[in-house]
């Protein structure tokens, strides 16, 4: 259980990861709606 908790937030690091730079590519376009799902 642990474990699969500690995948979670190394997966949600990487997601704020590639938003940050799809936020600095884009940053006239509106956030993604997917990124409103994982929220």
């Amino acid at each position: 259980m642990v474990e699969h908790i500690g995948q979670n937030s190394e997966r949600l690091s990487l997601v704020k990861e590639l938003l940050e730079q799809y936020m600095k590519q884009t940053t006239s376009q509106p956030m993604p709606l997917w990124f409103g799902s994982i929220l």
